[in-house]
């Protein structure tokens, strides 16, 4: 039972792997290079007094406490154990906390729906799925830096005639690549096989995404009430009208942050000039109808 135990831990990672210490690494050698050049030693300390501010800091603190929650209950249902912690700390900071930069993506028309379609994608599984076996530190610190930079410029030579055969090179050179982590992983998998822990890792990043949407939503709408209100309060000279507008405004679009997003320019200055409430409210109406006929067009 002990060898059997052993073995799954090189096989699905527990602790820190390999490729989490080659991820340490080259972040450690990021930073000190950051940290030489004046003007982004600035930019880093800025960024980072930005999080350090209390309504960012709550949020996050916020977004890890709901996160904490969900983990607790898919552990009582079987879907999270201890082995899963790194993954977990992982995403986190590279998903969850990334939410809060995209805010905007909130007051999309559809955005439930697009990000459970990207949660639940093939690529995340392909992702979640190539995860599941670590190579050996050496290999990863080689390999992580060369993957790296290949995605950046397959991403930057796409859609550019002038760059168009190194493009095709470089896709040829990411296939390869997956093919053979793809391989790896199975052969590795078939000797030691663990349904339920792969079932497990798999899931982990659907379920935790599904479960933040509502608390980055519940966000979001709060965001975008907040730049409503004060672009109302800039337009309109009196308490009265201010009033009348934000009142009209939480009528008609209640939770629905896209409605509260769309409204801005032209469709302001129509609300806090309203004459009476209804007026205000038939505003707000008009300024949702012209947003979801955009969206259709687009």
């Amino acid at each position: 039972m002990l060898a059997r135990s052993c073995r799954r831990c090189t096989l699905f990672h527990c602790g820190v792997n390999g490729r989490e210490k080659a991820t340490l690494v080259w972040l450690g050698v990021g930073l000190l290079l950051t940290l030489r050049s004046r003007e982004l030693r600035s930019a880093l300390w800025a960024f980072a007094k930005a999080l350090a501010q209390p309504a960012v800091a709550g949020l996050i603190a916020a977004l890890a406490t709901w996160t904490s929650a969900l983990v607790l209950l898919a552990r009582q249902i079987g879907l999270w154990d201890a082995d899963a912690l790194a993954d977990t700390v992982v995403w986190f900071l590279t998903v969850g906390i990334v939410f809060f930069f995209s805010l905007d993506a909130v007051k999309r028309p559809g955005f439930f729906g697009t990000t459970a379609r990207r949660a639940i994608a093939i690529t995340v599984f392909v992702e979640g799925y190539v995860n599941l076996v670590v190579l050996p530190f050496a290999v990863e610190l080689v390999l992580m830096p060369f993957v790296t930079v290949v995605v950046l410029l397959a991403a930057f030579s796409e859609g550019r005639a002038e760059y168009a055969p190194a493009h095709r090179v470089l896709n040829v050179a990411l296939s390869l690549v997956g093919i053979v982590f793809l391989t790896y992983v199975t052969v590795r998998l078939i000797g030691d096989f663990d349904a339920e822990h792969t079932g497990r890792a798999l899931a982990l990043p659907v379920w935790l995404t599904l479960g933040v949407l509502p608390f980055i939503y519940a966000v979001g709408l709060w965001s975008a009430y907040q730049e409503a209100f004060i672009r109302i309060d800039l337009r309109a000279d009196r308490a009265r009208a201010r009033r009348q507008a934000k009142w009209a405004l939480m009528r008609v679009a209640r939770l629905r942050a896209s409605a509260v997003g769309s409204l801005c320019g032209q469709w302001i200055w129509e609300l806090v000039q309203a004459s009476s409430p209804a007026a205000a409210r038939a505003v707000v109406r008009r300024c949702r109808a012209a947003a979801r006929m955009g969206a259709d067009r687009s």
